[in-house]
């Protein structure tokens, strides 16, 4: 059955074509587990219902705060990245962040990130495992944590089924 619409779309929309179900193509952007999933909830911190453009990240237990590295998970083009939001921030919700634009359509977006460890710019080249800061707690969020995004052809795509598992012996902090 041919499910009309860009692969974005299908995509966005939870259908995910034959042959990228199981692909599992991106390394994780760090060590954590997923705390909040992609899809619609209710914002922790204003109560509000909202569509969740990505998922949420904890870190694993024996993990230190603040050493968390955050890494790319494929090789891109800094599009964006910053740093110096100290902490809870209404004004700046995404708080330290980096976008980077990996071609053909698909970005991904890192949020939270702790202050002072973004460790790329603008126009930077990142390949695989490239350090892009620490999980953070900074902007609008309610503890550390590290929201991730997937971007294709400008519309958010749930990145779950893309990233490769973590190993299942772990604990998160939560």
């Amino acid at each position: 059955m041919d499910v009309p619409g860009t692969l974005a779309e299908q995509l966005a929309k939870g259908r995910i074509p034959y042959g990228l179900a199981q692909c599992r193509i991106f390394e994780r952007p760090g060590d954590f587990m997923e705390t909040s999933p992609f899809g619609v909830r209710i914002h922790p911190v204003t109560g509000e219902r909202i569509t969740h453009n990505g998922v949420d990240g904890a870190v694993w237990t024996g993990t230190a705060l603040g050493e968390s590295t955050i890494v790319a998970p494929l090789p891109g083009i800094v599009l964006e990245a910053v740093d110096g939001i100290p902490g809870f921030s209404r004004e700046c919700p995404r708080g330290n962040y980096v976008i980077l634009d990996h071609g053909n359509g698909l970005q991904t977006r890192y949020f939270h990130l702790e202050c002072g460890s973004v460790r790329v710019r603008p126009a930077d080249i990142v390949q695989v495992g490239t350090r892009l800061g620490f999980m953070g707690k900074t902007g609008l969020a309610t503890g550390e944590h590290i929201h991730f995004e997937l971007w294709l052809d400008g519309i958010p795509v749930n990145p779950t089924p893309f990233l490769k598992t973590p190993p299942n012996d772990r604990n998160p902090i939560v």
